[in-house]
């Protein structure tokens, strides 16, 4: 189950926030995406990464390495190979990672979270 983060719910159904925290579902605080952004990415995703609240935050990408599956998968395959790129390679992301704590995870330890396995 995908729930927005609890900002937007927050936001939007603060009704609806209480009653998905009650049942358990455990879901990200926070949600970035970047919408039509007039700086280059690489600067956007350096400048977002280091002004991170505390908290889960997702961050609405999809790096894959580029590959030919990928590229029969998707035209948008380079946009998601510059984007693993960045977030696996890119010195500069490393060191902003590193120096604001940012510990990079999936959407299964969340679900191990939920499920009480840590």
């Amino acid at each position: 189950m995908r729930v927005a983060s609890h900002e937007t719910l927050a936001e939007l159904a603060p009704d609806r926030r209480g009653r998905v925290r009650e049942a358990g579902v455990v879901f990200p605080d926070y949600l970035i995406h970047e919408e039509s952004i007039e700086e280059p990415k690489r600067e956007y995703w350096l400048r977002t990464v280091s002004s991170l609240k505390p908290g889960v935050t997702e961050l609405y990408i999809h790096p894959a390495k580029a590959s030919d599956a990928l590229k029969q998968m998707t035209s948008y395959w380079h946009v998601r190979a510059d984007e693993y790129k960045l977030f696996t390679n890119d010195p500069k992301m490393l060191a902003v990672l590193k120096k604001h704590d940012v510990k990079l995870i999936g959407w299964r330890a969340l679900r191990d979270l939920q499920r009480g396995e840590r």
